[in-house]
């Protein structure tokens, strides 16, 4: 069957069936496989809504004070927290001017519902076990339109708890973003399919999910994007070029968090780009404790790659062969080329690449690119599902993938939530030790100029240190980016504020006279002269033009997807309210 012909009516099967109820030509699905689906991830993510979120983990601890720190300000008022105030024991952190804030935004949804006096744990726990669910509904929705409802179902269990997504990056690093961002793969490629239908909501769904991977997790967004393209370029050229047109506006809409993320990094401390990522690939020489600092992390991680590895040799030959499933050889021609390029991007003989194009090394580690290995892995399993007619080889191969997948989900997965949320020193309501949500933040998130050692035994417990001079001084209002106090002083004074320094902080009197205002050379927090008089400062820390240009493009690009889904809507209504006088 021609492409076009045979994609068309799998998307109409696809999308008819679960609202009649009944099959479309054979290919309707019906709603039990959906409700299956989530009935699968719900019960796999048990521990996660009953315990919290996995402890303890090498990333955990981390996301756990980010979120905590972010849903209080969120809560407080403020949508977008960027500076975490309470961070790094009250000198705050700039983390989030860099990371992506949509997962945390979900988590903040959720932390009025939370009991334990760390919310972030079970908020977490909850948001972990929702996009579980969200991503395996996603799969099942992309693979229902390329094959039947038996193959979507086991690829989308398959995507759904992939040993590298949940055992690995969930459950064994806490890698809560890059969870959540196993949500948006499957629902760019469904946007793509749409798009070479010519769809009108085609253009529009992808440009969504891409700006939802903007915003989730970056390195994952980098190691998909350009498989992505690819898939769309194996369809056609035109829906190639407007998969990245719709790329480029899912990127301006998340642009209120990038653009001043990639243009202020010399603002925080540099360790970031410091990876040796040229000793984590995979290879007999390479140092595979690196990836994964627990005890036999690194072999579990070799495991997944192993497992994709095996997969794409059994697999790939079979797809190509016209007793695989009913997919078109060249979608299965296509998925053969990425399956391969993830594959070799995570050799030592892509190093040269690495060095060539800096974005590759933004993603810190050549494993990352197992979150896409593991879309691909789920792809081959329903994309090279053998027919009945098919030889017995290709039946056996394709068993032996789904048999050793099993047995990867269920060991690696149940070993790491033995070791995590099911370990001795947690039970139900009990909060983890170890967290304080107002520790030490990652060295590669602090401002430049920041001495955390440092400024802690300068100020000890003083929120304001007269250094120089004699004052009196009392703190009116301390809130995220304002902060305001009255000093009295006969001779003038130099100040110390228990805040770090950074870029934008400015200090003004409410006579409007604004003061000098630097990071201390000793500590890097706010540091100022105050003369004689009295004086109410208000010092905040006012959003500079990489922060104005990223809101004034996200509202640029809002502007043009709302005119492009109105026009779609209008368009709807003429060709509706046409059939109605005609009829």
């Amino acid at each position: 069957m021609h492409w076009p012909t045979w994609c068309r009516l799998r998307l109409q099967a696809s999308e008819v069936g679960p609202l009649s109820g009944s099959a479309a030509g054979g290919f309707g699905p019906s709603r039990r496989w959906a409700w299956a689906v989530a009935g699968i991830g719900v019960v796999a993510s048990l521990p996660l809504v009953l315990l919290g979120f996995p402890h303890p983990t090498i990333d955990g601890i981390c996301y756990l004070q980010w979120a905590e720190n972010f849903s209080a300000q969120f809560w407080q008022g403020e949508l977008y927290p960027r500076w975490l105030r309470d961070l790094n024991h009250g000198l705050g952190s700039p983390v989030f001017f860099y990371y992506p804030p949509l997962s945390f935004w979900v988590a903040a949804l959720l932390q009025p519902l939370a009991t334990a006096s760390l919310s972030s744990w079970q908020t977490l726990g909850w948001a972990s076990a929702l996009a579980v669910v969200a991503s395996g509904l996603a799969a099942w929705v992309w693979l229902r339109g390329m094959v039947g409802s038996v193959q979507a179902l086991v690829g989308a269990v398959a995507y759904m708890l992939a040993p590298y997504r949940v055992a690995l990056t969930l459950l064994e690093r806490g890698g809560y973003p890059e969870h959540c961002a196993f949500v948006w793969m499957p629902l760019v490629l469904w946007g793509i399919q749409r798009q070479h239908l010519r769809l009108p909501s085609g253009w529009v769904c992808t440009a969504l999910a891409f700006a939802g991977f903007f915003l989730t997790h970056t390195p994952t967004t980098v190691t998909f994007t350009p498989l992505a393209v690819l898939y769309a370029l194996g369809m056609s050229w035109r829906t190639a070029w407007a998969t990245v047109g719709a790329g480029i506006v899912g990127a301006a809409l998340a642009a209120v968090y990038w653009v001043p993320a990639l243009s202020t990094l010399d603002w925080i401390q540099p360790g970031y780009w410091q990876t040796p990522y040229w000793m984590l690939f995979f290879s007999p020489k390479a140092v595979l404790t690196a990836p994964f600092a627990l005890a036999d992390g690194s072999q579990r991680a070799n495991l997944c790659f192993l497992g994709l590895v095996v997969t794409v040799v059994c697999l790939c030959p079979s797809s190509l062969c016209r007793h695989a499933a009913a997919a078109p050889l060249r979608l299965r021609r296509v998925w053969w080329a990425m399956a391969v390029v993830v594959v070799v991007l995570m050799l030592p003989i892509s190093l040269w690449l690495y060095d060539l194009l800096w974005p590759l090394r933004m993603i810190q580690f050549p494993w990352r690119f197992l979150a896409p290995g593991s879309l691909i892995w789920a792809g081959l399993i329903a994309l090279a599902w053998p027919e009945p007619t098919a030889p017995a080889w290709m039946r056996v191969l394709h068993g032996e993938v789904v048999l050793i997948t099993g047995l990867m989900l269920v060991a690696l997965t149940a070993r790491a939530y033995a070791a995590t949320c099911l370990a001795p020193p947690l039970r139900l309501g009990r909060v983890p030790a170890r967290i304080d949500p107002m520790g030490r933040d990652v060295g590669e998130y602090q401002p430049a100029s920041a001495q955390t050692a440092a400024a802690r035994l300068q100020m000890k417990t003083n929120q304001v240190l007269v250094l120089r001079g004699s004052a009196q001084a009392k703190i009116l209002a301390w809130r995220p980016r304002h902060m305001t106090v009255d000093v009295q002083s006969d001779t003038g004074a130099h100040l110390l504020l228990r805040q770090f320094y950074y870029p934008g902080w400015m200090a003004q009197t409410s006579q409007g006279l604004v003061l000098p205002l630097k990071p201390d050379e000793a500590t890097g927090v706010l540091s100022l002269d105050v003369p004689p008089g009295p004086h109410t400062i208000h010092l905040r820390l006012k959003p500079k033009l990489p922060e104005r240009l990223g809101w004034a493009i996200t509202l640029a690009a809002v502007l043009v997807l709302g005119f492009r889904t109105a026009r779609i809507h209008c368009c709807r209504w003429a060709i509706a309210r046409c059939h109605w006088c005609r009829g």
